[in-house]
């Protein structure tokens, strides 16, 4: 009894896209622990609204694509869609007017990923559909990729300029980690909805170069990732902590490619579950850190 409804609650959090948006919050713990941060609870909640509405306005708009990549989400969104939607808007509003008020930096980097989240989701760019070539930004090859990779980078700064502190080495190293890191999640994401994007005229990497060769293409961008530790040797800019990051994550992440290779591998399973658990590894090396990083 209490497993099935552990299992229900687990379940909604991944259909309302709870468990993506606290996987991100998360980043302020690994950026806090990296840098040597305090942890501001501010910090992690605008990390949260921030992605959970963006997730929830693209799942507005994804309404076809999941007919026929995951039904089970369509019903979801059908049923409780404009619940999931009203309560990352309210809270992300909120903390917007927040960091408007104390941290302005902070409100113009989420006012940005949330503009660009609508562009995302949106056939916004339709007036200028007969230049561009497309409507939304999910549609061009790989920008998609790039942008969520792009957006996910962007949370190691929240906890930056909420900080006040200054961009450092480490910094961008971390960012380029967190942006590799989803770059391969998203692409996997890909793969599982390779046959929607492929009806609805979205590119993707997969569509595009083929499940096979985007694999190719995701392991060398792991191994590229272990290359973030001699640079930060060289530049004396890598903790011991960092490190440890980087190479309990590589493992993971090759673990989870290998079983997207497989042909009997239950694809929405494996992504809303494990692959979009890529962070956790790091976020368990960052753990002991936690209660520090609040004093």
């Amino acid at each position: 009894m209490v497993i099935k409804l552990l299992r229900k609650i687990f379940d909604w959090m991944v259909m309302s896209d709870i468990y993506a948006s606290l996987i991100a919050a998360g980043i302020v713990l690994i950026t806090a622990a990296v840098l040597e941060l305090s942890l501001d609870p501010f910090a992690i909640a605008a990390v949260f609204f921030t992605a959970f509405t963006v997730y929830a306005l693209n799942r507005q708009d994804d309404a076809d694509i999941d007919a026929i990549n995951i039904p089970e989400r369509t019903k979801f969104v059908a049923k409780q869609g404009w619940i999931v939607l009203v309560m990352a808007t309210a809270g992300f509003f909120f903390f917007l007017a927040v960091a408007f008020l104390n941290h302005f930096s902070v409100f113009l980097l989420m006012a940005f990923v949330y503009v660009l989240g609508l562009f995302y989701s949106f056939p916004l760019l339709n007036p200028l559909k007969g230049i561009l070539g497309f409507a939304r930004l999910k549609e061009p090859f790989a920008v998609k990729n790039f942008l969520v990779s792009g957006m996910y980078g962007f949370f190691v700064l929240i906890p930056i300029f909420d900080a006040g502190a200054p961009i450092t080495v480490p910094a961008v190293l971390l960012f380029v980690f967190i942006f590799l890191r989803f770059f391969i999640v998203s692409t996997v994401f890909d793969m599982r909805d390779v046959e929607g994007d492929s009806k609805k005229n979205i590119n993707t990497i997969p569509v595009v170069l083929g499940a096979d060769n985007a694999l190719k293409l995701l392991h060398g961008l792991n191994l590229l990732s272990i290359l973030i530790i001699p640079i930060g040797i060289l530049t004396h800019s890598i903790a011991p902590l960092f490190a440890a990051m980087v190479l309990t994550t590589f493992p993971f992440a090759f673990y989870y490619l290998e079983q997207a290779r497989l042909r009997n591998t239950d694809m929405r399973y494996l992504c809303s579950v494990i692959v979009e658990a890529d962070y956790i590894p790091a976020i368990m090396v960052a753990m002991p850190f936690m209660f520090k990083g609040f004093f």
